[in-house]
């Protein structure tokens, strides 16, 4: 064998490698929420893109593997968070680890993966928010918005918050609770408003 044809067969050997490489690494994938357990914090995700298959006449088209059990993102940090209903059919983006998350997943300690595998499967972190264009938030606020449905939302604006509810808005403290407003004023619009126990009104004037 030539040089040339040498150069040539190295050349298509790296070529198939490097192809067979990023065919076989996952960094990021859309899903779609097939199950979620709250307590566990844990979804079961279908991927959203079907993968090619190359066969001798082209390529075949074949669903990806159900992921299970790919824990997801809560937003928090010390001892708050925010929680979000999660539900079957919500979308999410996938991504996956460089190292076995198992160990640090089951434990929270410093240990070493359990296993080897870079980017696999069994890997992932679901984030969940993303939406494709037949499923975008209409009238998308510019501000602070906790959107439950139609019939409640609560949204902190530049002049204040605005608390929105079509049923029942309960406020419940086993503490003291002191409401104060200074220069605005507080207004409670309501076909029935009810206080139990005991009730100061007043002010300093």
């Amino acid at each position: 064998m030539d040089n040339f044809s040498s150069e040539v067969s190295d050349f298509t050997l790296f070529e198939q490698l490097g192809r067979t490489i990023f065919e076989t690494l996952n960094v990021m994938k859309i899903g779609i929420i097939d199950s979620a357990d709250w307590d566990n914090q844990e979804v079961d995700v279908k991927i959203a893109m079907k993968k090619q298959i190359p066969i001798k006449d082209g390529f075949e088209l074949q669903e990806e593997s159900l992921l299970v059990k790919v824990p997801f993102l809560c937003l928090g940090g010390g001892d708050s968070y925010l929680s979000f209903p999660v539900k079957q059919g919500d979308e999410c983006l996938v991504i996956f680890s460089d190292f076995a998350i198992q160990n640090w997943r089951s434990t929270g300690q410093f240990l070493p993966p359990n296993e080897l595998r870079k980017h696999d499967l069994c890997d992932g972190i679901a984030i969940i928010g993303i939406r494709n264009v037949n499923r975008l938030i209409k009238n998308y606020s510019q501000f602070v918005k906790l959107f439950m449905s139609d019939r409640s939302f609560m949204e902190v604006r530049d002049d204040g918050i605005y608390l929105e509810s079509i049923s029942n808005i309960d406020l419940v403290t086993t503490g003291n609770s002191s409401e104060t407003a200074d220069g605005t004023g507080v207004n409670v619009v309501a076909d029935h408003t009810s206080i139990s126990k005991d009730v100061f009104i007043g002010n300093d004037t």
